[in-house]
């Protein structure tokens, strides 16, 4: 059986980096001895220029055990957070909420708040990251950290980061609105993956939502120039199979 990875994703929008780079530093220092990496998702030198953002996503979430989420009032706004913590979601990677910037660990809406969420507010914050980090990797909790130093490296980070609500966060647009068919197919698919099935022949995703075959190929075809669902062509159409992408999970995210 192979070795569970020992690299850490920390998911955050691009004003934020300061903090995911300190969050990042805190992590490889607190395990260097098991040489645990970590990849930040806005970082330019973890995005090489060319390669599609999603691919790069996707690449570093199967790689990763665990996702560490920076969520302040500004990023719970952004659609893009929910697009990386859906793809984290599908993947049943170990997330963990890092509140920050008036955002406290209660207020977290869900999906957010059914994590085991660690507020930059709490005495603890450090300690109880560090830790929620060791258990996702399966590894045990290093002794005698710096803890009180390492809070107030990342509540001076958090501090100097300034948000312009202008214009549209990311310059991305916001989440567009989608027909019934197509919501109750990403519905269906989202429920699929999360019991561990992660495709559905398109019989029976025609079935399970009650949307005609014909109708079916029209819908999968708009999803799929969203990205919000990837379908595995087959010479039988019927035997095509389906399965939600992490740009669909997002959208979901973004809407409950």
């Amino acid at each position: 059986m192979a070795a569970a990875p020992l690299r850490v994703f920390i998911s955050h929008i691009h004003e934020e980096g300061a903090l995911g780079a300190v969050v990042s530093s805190c992590i490889k220092d607190a395990f260097h001895a098991r040489s645990v990496t970590t990849f930040l998702s806005g970082d330019a030198q973890d995005l090489p220029a060319g390669r599609k953002w999603i691919e790069v996503i996707e690449q570093e979430l199967d790689q990763a055990a665990v996702v560490v989420a920076l969520l302040s009032p500004a990023s719970l706004r952004r659609p893009w957070v929910n697009i990386e913590l859906g793809a984290a979601w599908i993947k049943h990677r170990h997330i963990i909420p890092l509140c920050h910037s008036d955002l406290r660990v209660g207020d977290l809406p869900r999906p957010f708040g059914d994590f085991h969420g660690v507020g930059l507010d709490q005495d603890d914050a450090a300690e109880r990251l560090i830790g929620g980090v060791a258990d996702g990797l399966r590894l045990e909790q290093p002794p005698r950290l710096a803890f009180k130093e390492m809070l107030a490296e990342l509540r001076s980070a958090a501090a100097g980061i300034k948000i312009a609500e202008s214009p549209a966060p990311d310059g991305r647009a916001e989440p567009p609105d989608l027909p019934p068919q197509q919501v109750r197919i990403l519905r269906y698919l989202a429920q699929l993956a999360d019991q561990g099935i992660d495709k559905a022949p398109l019989s029976n995703l025609a079935a399970g939502t009650q949307v005609g075959l014909a109708a079916m190929k029209y819908h999968l075809a708009e999803l799929e120039k969203r990205n919000f669902v990837y379908v595995g062509h087959h010479p039988r159409p019927r035997e095509s199979d389906v399965r939600i992408s992490p740009g669909g999970v997002g959208w979901l995210l973004a809407q409950d």
